[in-house]
């Protein structure tokens, strides 16, 4: 009967899913990235190889599928996982949201001014390329509103290297 034929179908699939999941899972064990990706890419969906490597917390690997899929929203939100600021700017610029890459260079070059060792917070801690990523904010913010260009401006004027009183 077509019902027996459609239940094999899915015993065959779902037999065939636990299979390269288990062979992925060893090569992860064993640190050989490019092999488990053989195998992951071989998984029926997406989401599948979405929800593997996320719960072997491989970012990583996922990061680069999402990238290779062209879901560069989904990318920049791993990079934001893994605490990659600069490199979930420059995948939202891939997007066309630049406001949010604005502020993620903002919130980058902020992190990096503020935290260094015997820090006191104030004068702002300066770094190679911050002024670099500031005007890479400011062309960012150009894109969107001008209330939003003028919020990136002020912000980029306090954290930047010139001198400015604060009020």
């Amino acid at each position: 009967s077509n019902n027996g034929l459609l239940n094999s179908n899915s015993d065959i699939e779902e037999t065939s899913q636990m299979f390269l999941e288990s062979a992925a899972r060893y090569y992860h064990e064993i640190k050989y990235s490019k092999k488990m990706m053989m195998f992951v890419k071989a998984f029926h969906s997406k989401n599948s190889m979405r929800a593997f490597l996320m719960s072997l917390g491989s970012l990583d690997e996922l990061l680069s599928l999402e990238k290779e899929w062209g879901n560069f929203q989904e990318a920049a939100k791993i990079a934001r996982m893994q605490g990659d600021l600069l490199l979930e700017a420059d995948l939202l610029e891939n997007t066309g949201n630049y406001e949010d890459a604005s502020l993620s260079i903002l919130l980058y070059v902020f992190a990096n001014s503020l935290w260094a060792p015997r820090s006191q917070g104030w004068p702002l801690k300066q770094f190679p390329r911050k002024e670099k990523l500031l005007t890479k904010a400011k062309e960012f913010a150009k894109n969107g509103s001008d209330n939003f260009f003028e919020f990136v401006c002020t912000e980029a004027n306090i954290l930047s290297d010139q001198e400015c009183s604060l009020p």
